[in-house]
């Protein structure tokens, strides 16, 4: 199962980006929870979350569906790949791996490597650029 949970980290009084995500992602693998993919921006978390047991839903946790999923992944890439504290960051960088985008041979990816990245690029705000032409 599927979750998105939309916080905020406002009660953090030393807000470290990397700390933070280190704690959070081995608290949610203590439970067995896999950390999807996730954006950071100040003072709020979106995370996507997989599940083998049943969470309990609120207003800033809903479940979703496996239609839904690649909606909600590139929502999460808005920022572009560039962005430090993203999903889309691990994904495409070597770098701290937080979830498990970063981790491309995770089983518990629910769309395919090509999917989720097309779907990552959908939505950036940041293109990739090309430094010469290749293909010319």
């Amino acid at each position: 199962m599927h979750y998105y949970l939309l916080t905020s980290v406002l009660h953090y009084q030393e807000w470290h980006e990397e700390r933070f995500l280190l704690k959070l992602s081995l608290r949610l693998q203590e439970q067995h929870i896999h950390l999807l993919d996730y954006l950071v921006e100040k003072p709020s978390i979106e995370l996507l979350l997989a599940s083998p047991a049943k969470l309990t839903l609120s207003k800033k946790m809903r479940k979703v569906e496996q239609d839904q999923l690649p909606c909600i992944i590139s929502q999460l890439g808005r920022k572009g790949t560039e962005y430090r504290y993203s999903g889309s960051y691990e994904l495409f960088h070597k770098s701290l791996c937080f979830c498990m985008l970063g981790k491309t041979g995770s089983p518990v990816l629910p769309l395919s490597l090509d999917a989720i990245i097309a779907e990552k690029r959908r939505f950036s705000t940041t293109k990739l650029t090309i430094a010469c032409d290749e293909i010319a």
